[in-house]
């Protein structure tokens, strides 16, 4: 898991202060999404041959483009254990505002609709469906909106793009729609018979999954999200090109001193320091009071659970913050998992 760069967590519009000489940069690092199998050779295509350009574009104004791209196969531990969801949802926060999707005709995996009803208290059985698994692991750390009854049948990939861009801040959302001639130009040349095999993992599996994404690409295009549509790798390579540069330039302004200066000592210095400051500003240090402010929290939210479950106003559950006391949660390695974090 290579994850090089360093992440601030305060508003990216917040003016530095003027009698600073240096200042540090925060990351464009958008979250990759699509929807699992269908979507390899463009992000392979992205990640080889567009990226690149764009993380040079990051370097020449003291910036750096650090795209998260998290691949998963059923199989892998954490996807059967339930801790997928959570762990995507996690990523999108974290890489807010700044998201990439990628969508053709395919919905992605969910719930069959004859799966009964997930409780909103509930006790995670070693042997419950792993989708089911990852709906209820997500709700129990904060994202309880995924237990809504009109997203108990949604797809793990619309979970993760109504997370970021109906949920999170849309400043930066990109959406690209591929359309269903692509499958002319990757398989147009083969026989009849071949074609149709190859094109299945292209297509939607049941008549639900093709009615649920060509409503969720209406939603999104309804809510004024930039939208592109193409056909081939390179018509896509140039629309994230363009899309991508032009927030790099928006977000990194031309520096106020020569590139060169980066590579002084002067400045490695100084960004050492800052960089170790920063770290130590996002520790929280505990206090007699506050300590005893979130025993009596944490108390309060484990008594709660054994009051009666009431059912809240969906657009009350939208508001609630996706955090929860870290005495709650319970920390897990991701080893299976594929991160593609496109640093060198």
């Amino acid at each position: 898991m290579v994850m090089e760069g360093y992440i601030f967590d305060e508003d990216e519009d917040e003016e530095p202060e003027q009698n600073q000489k240096f200042h540090i940069r925060k990351p464009v690092k958008p979250y990759i999404c699509s929807t699992p199998g269908d979507f390899s050779e463009e992000r392979d295509f992205l990640l080889e041959n567009v990226f690149p350009k764009l993380r040079e574009i990051c370097k020449l104004r003291g910036g750096y483009f650090s795209p998260v791209d998290i691949r998963w196969e059923n199989d892998d531990e954490q996807v059967v254990n339930g801790h997928l969801l959570k762990l995507l949802l996690d990523y999108i926060c974290n890489c807010c505002p700044y998201f990439i999707c990628l969508l053709g005709e395919t919905y992605g995996p969910y719930r069959s609709l004859d799966a009964p009803k997930l409780p909103k208290r509930f006790k995670i059985n070693e042997d419950a469906d792993w989708l089911d698994k990852n709906y209820l692991i997500a709700a129990s750390a904060g994202y309880d909106w995924v237990l809504q009854e009109g997203h108990q049948n949604t797809s793990l990939t619309e979970l993760e793009i109504i997370q970021a861009a109906f949920l999170n801040n849309t400043k930066h959302c990109h959406f690209y729609y591929r359309q269903p001639e692509h499958l002319n130009y990757k398989y147009g040349h083969l026989p009849s018979e071949e074609k149709e095999k190859l094109s299945q993992i292209h297509l939607p599996d049941s008549e639900y999954a093709d009615l649920n994404i060509r409503d969720l690409k209406q939603r999104i295009v309804n809510k004024g999200i930039p939208v592109r549509f193409f056909k081939t790798l390179e018509e896509l390579g140039n629309y994230v090109m363009k899309d991508w540069s032009g927030i790099i330039e928006n977000v990194f302004p031309f520096l106020e001193y020569p590139i060169e200066v980066l590579d002084q000592e002067e400045y490695r210095d100084w960004a050492a320091n800052e960089i170790f400051a920063e770290v130590r500003r996002q520790v929280f240090i505990t206090s007699p009071a506050t300590k005893t402010a979130m025993e009596k929290m944490t108390e309060f939210a484990l008594t709660a659970l054994d009051e009666p479950s009431y059912e809240p106003e969906e657009e009350l559950s939208k508001l609630r913050t996706h955090t929860l006391t870290k005495m709650l949660k319970k920390k897990y390695e991701y080893k299976d998992l594929q991160f593609i974090n496109v640093i060198r």
